[in-house]
C-alpha cells in the first residue's frame, strides 16, 4: 500500500537554527522529528531566492532549464522584463495527477493562478486567494503584513497568521488528498522585519507547536518538510557595481540616477498589483526609499564606457555579473574575442581590491552553475561572498558598509518522517531538485527523466514499499507502452485480436 504524503513548504527555514535551539532544549516536537526521523542542509537555487527555488523545487529543475534565474532580467536595451514561463504540466503533482493521485496544493509561491486538476488548489490564504474549484470551501483568514504600520506589529501579526494557518492546515487534513503541499511563509517574513534573533525564534517556536498538532491529525502519511533557502545574520554589505568602478571595469554616469525609476515602478505594479509600493514599503523596510529606486537600477552607469556591471535581485551572497558585450545587449561595448579577456582581468583585479577585508569566496562562470547553459539572460560570473555579507547593487561611493539584519542562506532545511522513513539519520547533501522526483517516487509514480534532481532513496526505511520498489523513469514507461502498442498492432494485422 502506497502511504499519503504531506509536504510541508517552510519558506527560509533553516536547519542551523533548529539545530541551535533544540540543543537548548527549546523546539520539542523538531527534537523528536530529529531522533526518529531524516534531516539535512537543503541546498538551494543560485541564487537561493523565492523564484527560481520554489519553482525548481516544485519541477525537479535547474533554474536554466526553467527558463529564470532571477526574478527579472534584462533585455538587450538594458530594460527589466518579468522572467516568468508558465510551467504548468511540469509541477510534481501534474504528474501525480496523470497517475489518478489527488493533490491539494495551497500556498505555492510563484507557480502563478489556480488551474484545473484532480484535486483542490489555493493560491494564496488571504481573502484575495483564487481556488479550484470555485465551491472549495477553505477559511482565508490571513491578513497582509502591509496593513501593520511598524515593525513590531509586522512581527505580531506574523504570529497571529502563523496561528491561523496552523488551523486551516488541520482543517485541510481530513479532506480528500493523497498528497498535500501546504507553504508557510512566516519563518522567511520575519528575517525581513527583525535586527536580532528573539522574532525570529519566536516564530521557529510556533512552527513547532504547528507541527506538533498536525502530527497527531495524520496517520499512515509521511511527512516531508522543505524550503526554499536558509537565513543568516549578516555584517557587511557589499557593493558589487562600486567594487567593478574600483577596477576601471565600470563608470558612473552623472546626473542619470533615476531615469530607470518609471520602468521598475511600471514592472513592479505588474508583479505585485496595484499598491505594491506601500505593500512592500511597510513588509520589507530594506526596499524603502532610495533603494526601490536603487535596488537593481542601472540608471547611474555610463553604459557607453563600462565593459562589466552587477545586476540582480539582492539574494544573499551571491552577486551576478554581467559583461556589456555586443552579442547580449544593442549598445554593448565588448566584443566576442575580448569576452574573455574581461572576465581575467576581474579575477585579477578581485585579488587586489582598495578594501581592508577579502570579500569574494569564488567567482564561477555562468555556465558551471546553470547547467552548461549561456543563453543570454544567463549572467557571465556569479560571485559568491563572504557567508556573513550580503550582495548590494548600488553605486554607494564605497565597497562596503556594516550591516545588521539577516539575508537568504543558500543552505535551508529538508525533514523526513513517517511509516516509510528512516529513523535518526542525517541525509548528506539533498538538494532542492531532489524534492520532486523524492515525491513522485513515494508515490508509485514514474520519474520524468528531465528532472535534474535524484530520488533520495536513503531516507526511506529498509523494507518499506518505497524502499524496496524499483525506479520507474517516465522515458521507460512511455517506451514500455509503444512495445505493447507496437505487439497489439501486429496481432491484429495478423487477425489474431
Amino acid at each position: 500500500m502506497v502511504n499519503d504524503l504531506l509536504l510541508l513548504g517552510v519558506d527560509g527555514g533553516s536547519l542551523k537554527i533548529v539545530k541551535e535551539m533544540v540543543e537548548e532544549g527549546e523546539l520539542p516536537t523538531f527534537e523528536m522529528l530529529l531522533e526518529n526521523g531524516v534531516y539535512g542542509a537543503l541546498e538551494s537555487t543560485i541564487p537561493p531566492i523565492t523564484k527560481p527555488a520554489w519553482p525548481s523545487m516544485f519541477t525537479g529543475l535547474n533554474p536554466a532549464s526553467l527558463g529564470a534565474v532571477d526574478h527579472l532580467t534584462l533585455d538587450e536595451k538594458y530594460e527589466e522584463v518579468l522572467k516568468s514561463p508558465d510551467w504548468r504540466g511540469q509541477f510534481f503533482w501534474d504528474f501525480l495527477n496523470e497517475e489518478g493521485i489527488k493533490t491539494g496544493i495551497v500556498n505555492p509561491p510563484r507557480v502563478g493562478k489556480v488551474y484545473e486538476l484532480n484535486g483542490f488548489m489555493v493560491s494564496g490564504l488571504t481573502e484575495k486567494g483564487d481556488v479550484f474549484p470555485k465551491d472549495f470551501q477553505i477559511d482565508q483568514n490571513v491578513k497582509p503584513l502591509g496593513e501593520a504600520k511598524s515593525n513590531s506589529q509586522r512581527i505580531s501579526l506574523l504570529l497571529e497568521n502563523l496561528e491561523e494557518k496552523k488551523n486551516i492546515l488541520l482543517s485541510l487534513i481530513p479532506k480528500d488528498w493523497n498528497m498535500l503541499l501546504f507553504v508557510i511563509n512566516e519563518t522567511d517574513y520575519v528575517s525581513h522585519f527583525a535586527d536580532d534573533w528573539r522574532p525570529v525564534r519566536e516564530v521557529y517556536r510556533k512552527v513547532d507547536e504547528l507541527l506538533s498538532e498536525v502530527l497527531d491529525e495524520i496517520h499512515e502519511c509521511n511527512l516531508l518538510m522543505a524550503s526554499d533557502h536558509g537565513i543568516k545574520k549578516i555584517r557587511k554589505r557589499v557593493y558589487v557595481n562600486e567594487m567593478l568602478k574600483q577596477m576601471n571595469l565600470l563608470r558612473k554616469s552623472e546626473g542619470s540616477a533615476e531615469k530607470l525609476l518609471p520602468k521598475i515602478v511600471e514592472l513592479s505594479r505588474k508583479i505585485l498589483g496595484k499598491g505594491f509600493l506601500q505593500t512592500v514599503s511597510n513588509s520589507l523596510p530594506f526596499v524603502k526609499g532610495w533603494e526601490v529606486k536603487s535596488m537593481m537600477s542601472l540608471g547611474n552607469i555610463d553604459m557607453q564606457n563600462t565593459q562589466m556591471f552587477g545586476y540582480g535581485m539582492r539574494a544573499g551572497s551571491y552577486a551576478r555579473l554581467w559583461i556589456n558585450s555586443e552579442e547580449k545587449f544593442t549598445d554593448g561595448i565588448v566584443k566576442k574575442r575580448d569576452v574573455e579577456s574581461v572576465k581575467k582581468k576581474f579575477r585579477e583585479k578581485a585579488t587586489n581590491l582598495d578594501s581592508s577585508e577579502d570579500f569574494i569566496e569564488k567567482i564561477y562562470k555562468g555556465p558551471e552553475v546553470y547547467a552548461g547553459k549561456t543563453e543570454r539572460w544567463i549572467p557571465d560570473l556569479i560571485v559568491k561572498l563572504s557567508k556573513d555579507c550580503v550582495e548590494d547593487y548600488k553605486l554607494a561611493g564605497n565597497i562596503a558598509s556594516d550591516e545588521k539584519g539577516f539575508a537568504h542562506d543558500l543552505h535551508g532545511i529538508f525533514m523526513g518522517y513517517g511509516p516509510d522513513i528512516d529513523s535518526h539519520r542525517e541525509v548528506e547533501n539533498p538538494k532542492i531538485y531532489d524534492i520532486a522526483p523524492t515525491i513522485l517516487h513515494a508515490l508509485e509514480t514514474p520519474v520524468p527523466n528531465s528532472m535534474e534532481g535524484r530520488v533520495l532513496t536513503e531516507i526511506f526505511e529498509k523494507g518499506t514499499e518505497p524502499y524496496t520498489r524499483e525506479i520507474k523513469y517516465r522515458k521507460e514507461i512511455e517506451k514500455e507502452r509503444e512495445k505493447v502498442r507496437k505487439e497489439i498492432e501486429s496481432l491484429k494485422r495478423e487477425g489474431k485480436i
